[in-house]
């Protein structure tokens, strides 16, 4: 931290010659100049414990410390002057120190770092503590900001967040909930009328492809007015919904959602009361949601790949999924969807537990999308935009001459991810923080777990129809009997297969 020591001099101040005093703790950034004249007077940086601690060269008179810099985002707070007197002790004929005619051995500068934390709820309510989680396309994404206010708030000219999205990925639902909590007090919404919403949300965003959405808590604009000191030390809180899109990145890119608090570094003017020309100081803090695919691969038994075989994808209910309103199903990728009947879901082999429930999520038919570089059949009917889950493939219709599966193919998601975040906790030089980077070098799992099911298409045989070639299977076989069965008496009946 950079400190200037001043002398009073009358009603005046003057910064203080350090090439006369003896500064046992701290460094002088005091320099003279090519023409002999004194640069940065007075000057003084703390040490690397944070103390300044002068020993010598000081007469008798009354002094302050003004703090013109601070370090690694703290905000210097240029506008308090710590003011003590230097004087004589008639009784030890020593130099002591009064602050308000308080004898002290040290004066306390303390500086503020505002700081902002990203949180995501995972689908089972609960706030992630790894900063991601995993949703299905379609669902609405829960997120937090939580914003410490210092307590120089009223001489900031800036204080503001920014939260920013692949506009491919996410678009915010506009359901933003501001909140504060003073200090001392309980949560209650923030008057409006205290911060500034720019939200850029439209459908379709080229310029920069982001969507972004920024409270500005110092804003004049549209009649708005400025945090004030009433807020110093208190705590907002900014919860929102961001909709995950059918562009969404897939398995272990991830799909990041970044948030940005951005302040002055120093206050607005001095301790003479003049301006100053702060510069800005940023945190920031990110979280990603996961979603996967899974599927399913039909091939003959050369394994040869079969297109268009339909399939009815089923999801088991859980306590993450959200249940509808009506109580008859559950919302999942946005959409409600109905609770299967349990005579349903027991014909067709998804359960025998009578208390599980199951919902159908989708209908695919395999080779409908995909086919390969060469064009020929790929037989994968892939699902994209899943959450993890409990997942069954039940096949509903086949080709010609083949048989529908008995049982459903079992498709679960369980990928256990933790993303790989490069975490920071250090202030550039620029008073820059980035908390955490998102690193896709060192995956959060493998894509692997995302599997599809190669299974087997058997061809079967089909029953003959009635009065052809069924009547005569039937009768051969009755005239062979006969003829087998010479010293046996026999009798038998013609037969015709229903139709």
């Amino acid at each position: 931290m950079l400190f200037r020591l001043d002398i009073k001099n009358g009603e005046a101040w003057d910064a203080v010659d350090l090439s006369k005093v003896t500064i046992e703790k701290g460094k002088s950034v005091q320099t003279v100049n090519a023409a002999g004249a004194i640069d940065k007077k007075g000057q003084i940086e703390t040490a690397t414990d944070g103390y300044i601690n002068i020993t010598n060269g000081l007469a008798p008179a009354t002094y302050r410390f003004v703090e013109l810099e601070a370090v690694n985002g703290y905000i210097a707070n240029v506008a308090k002057a710590y003011e003590f007197l230097l004087e004589n002790d008639v009784a030890t004929g020593k130099l002591v120190v009064k602050v308000d005619s308080n004898d002290v051995s040290s004066i306390e500068v303390i500086n503020e770092r505002p700081d902002l934390e990203k949180k995501i709820t995972k689908r089972d309510n609960n706030t992630s503590t790894t900063h991601d989680a995993d949703y299905g396309i379609g669902d609405k994404v829960p997120y937090t900001l939580t914003i410490k206010v210092p307590n120089t708030i009223d001489k900031l000219n800036t204080f503001k967040v920014t939260d920013t999205v692949n506009a491919e990925q996410l678009i915010y639902s506009n359901d933003f909930e501001v909140t504060v909590t003073k200090k001392g007090g309980t949560e209650t919404p923030l008057d409006a009328k205290y911060y500034n919403k720019t939200l850029t949300n439209n459908e379709a965003v080229t310029t920069s492809n982001m969507r972004s959405v920024e409270f500005d808590f110092k804003s004049t604009a549209m009649g708005k007015t400025p945090l004030d000191a009433g807020y110093a030390d208190a705590v907002i809180t900014i919860k929102y919904t961001a909709k995950l899109l059918d562009g969404a990145a897939i398995g272990n890119t991830g799909n990041i959602n970044n948030a940005k608090l951005t302040y002055s570094n120093k206050t607005n003017v001095d301790a003479d009361n003049k301006p100053t020309t702060p510069k800005d100081n940023e945190s920031n803090d990110a979280g990603v949601v996961y979603t996967f695919q899974t599927g399913i691969k039909k091939v003959d038994q050369n394994k040869k790949p079969l297109n268009g075989v339909k399939f009815d994808l089923y999801k088991k209910v859980d306590a993450r999924d959200k249940e509808t309103e009506d109580h008859k199903g559950i919302t999942f990728n946005g959409e409600p969807k109905v609770y299967a009947d349990p005579a349903t879901v027991k014909a067709l082999n998804l359960s025998s537990d009578d208390t599980e429930k199951w919902v159908k999520i989708t209908t695919v038919v395999s080779g409908a999308e995909d086919t390969d570089p060469t064009g020929n059949p790929t037989g994968e009917a892939i699902v994209k935009g899943l959450p993890n889950g409990t997942y069954k493939f039940v096949e509903t219709e086949t080709l010609k001459g083949y048989n529908l599966l008995k049982d459903p193919v079992d498709a679960t998601l369980s990928v256990n991810y933790a993303a790989k975040w490069k975490e920071n906790s250090v202030y550039d030089a620029d008073g820059k923080l980035v908390k955490r980077t998102y690193d896709t070098v060192n995956k959060a799992f493998d894509n692997a777990a995302m599997k599809t099911y190669t299974v087997v298409n058997r061809k079967g045989f089909n029953l003959p129809t009635t009065g052809g070639f069924g009547t005569l299977l039937f009768s051969g076989i009755g005239v062979l009997l006969v003829l087998a069965g010479v010293s046996v008496p026999v009798s038998y009946t013609h037969l015709t297969l229903p139709t």
